[in-house]
C-alpha cells in the first residue's frame, strides 16, 4: 500500500471523509471512485483555472473602457494618451478583480454547501469578450455605450431568472 493509498484511507475514515462521502468513509451513500488525492488534484486544477479567469476577465472588461471618459477629440478614439483615463482604467481593473472574486466565491460556496457538488462557478469569459470587444468596442469605440450595454445585460439576467423560477 503506497503513501497515497494510506492518506486516502486516513482521510476517508475522518469526519471530512464522511461529510464528502469519500470511498471507504462508511457514509450511507459513498461516492464510488472519490478519493482524497483525486479530489485534491481536481481542486488544484479548478484553482488554477479560476485564477486565470479572475485575471483575464478583469483585463477583458477593462478593455471596454467601462465608465471612464476622456476628450476623444484631444486624445484620439481610444484615449490611450490621457493620464486620467489610464488611472481610471487601472482602478476599474482592480474593481473588476474584486467583483469577479466576490461573485465566484459566493457562487462556489453556495454550490458546495447547498448542492454538495464540486462545481466551480465564475463569469463566462466568452460573453464578456463579446460584450467588451463587439458590443461596447475597445475603449468604448463601439456603437453602444457601456451603460446601455450593461442595462441590456441586467434586463437579460432578470428575464432568465424569471424564466428559471417559473420553470419555463
Amino acid at each position: 500500500m503506497s503513501w497515497v493509498d494510506k492518506l486516502n484511507a486516513y482521510v476517508a475514515r475522518s469526519a471530512v471523509g464522511r461529510w464528502f462521502r469519500l470511498e471507504g468513509s462508511g457514509a450511507p451513500v459513498e461516492r464510488t471512485g472519490s478519493k482524497f488525492s483525486i479530489e485534491l488534484r481536481a481542486g488544484l486544477t479548478i484553482f488554477i483555472a479560476m485564477s486565470y479567469i479572475i485575471s483575464t476577465n478583469a483585463l477583458i472588461l477593462t478593455d471596454s473602457g467601462g465608465t471612464c471618459d476622456c476628450d476623444r477629440e484631444e486624445f484620439g478614439a481610444t484615449c490611450e494618451n490621457d493620464p486620467a483615463y489610464t488611472t481610471c482604467l487601472q482602478r476599474m481593473k482592480l474593481d473588476m478583480i474584486t467583483a469577479t472574486c466576490a461573485i465566484s466565491c459566493m457562487a462556489c460556496i453556495l454550490m458546495g454547501v447547498l448542492a454538495n457538488l464540486p462545481i466551480a462557478l465564475a463569469p463566462g469569459m466568452g460573453l464578456n469578450a463579446y460584450f467588451a470587444y463587439t458590443v461596447v468596442g475597445f475603449h468604448g469605440t463601439g456603437k453602444i455605450s457601456y451603460e446601455n450595454a450593461l442595462a441590456a445585460v441586467c434586463i437579460e439576467g432578470i428575464i432568465f431568472f424569471v424564466l428559471s423560477v417559473l420553470g419555463i
